[in-house]
């Protein structure tokens, strides 16, 4: 329960830095999103850590409160990233939100292990994250 709490507060800090760092003015909103989502893992890199290497046990639900948090982060993004998802459903673009942000945890834990550079040692874990990224949106784009 403290671990939950600890992390549900991770997310909305997570949360209120990708949703903060857009402005009107904000040209590329996918590279903006992703230059924060990983300046936040470098700032808060035990935060980060306790939420993603906890592991509740087999069979445990996450609360509704937890989950509701969880996605009203996903909305959020899902929001500033309307542009580039013309054309999805909202199931759609809530299944791509959820994608990009599991490639991108993917490739910060190779990159925090080491591991990255055995398979990508030229790029770096930040352009290789935006070129997922904009692949990924590439197809709605208007």
């Amino acid at each position: 329960e403290l671990t939950l709490h600890s992390n549900s507060e991770t997310i909305g800090w997570l949360d209120t830095a990708l949703t903060t760092s857009i402005t009107p003015k904000t040209k590329n909103v996918p590279k903006r999103l992703v230059d924060t989502y990983f300046d936040f893992l470098e700032e808060h890199p035990e935060r980060w850590r306790a939420l993603f290497m906890h592991y509740p046990p087999k069979g445990f639900v996450l609360p509704h409160w937890y989950m509701a948090i969880v996605d009203q982060a996903v909305r959020n993004v899902r929001s500033l990233l309307s542009p580039y998802l013309i054309g999805h459903s909202k199931s759609e673009s809530r299944d791509i939100i959820v994608g990009l942000w599991a490639s991108l945890h993917g490739l910060s834990m190779l990159d925090q292990q080491g591991k990255l550079n055995t398979v990508s040692a030229e790029r770096t874990v930040r352009d290789i994250a935006h070129v997922t990224v904009r692949k990924a949106l590439k197809e709605g784009i208007a």
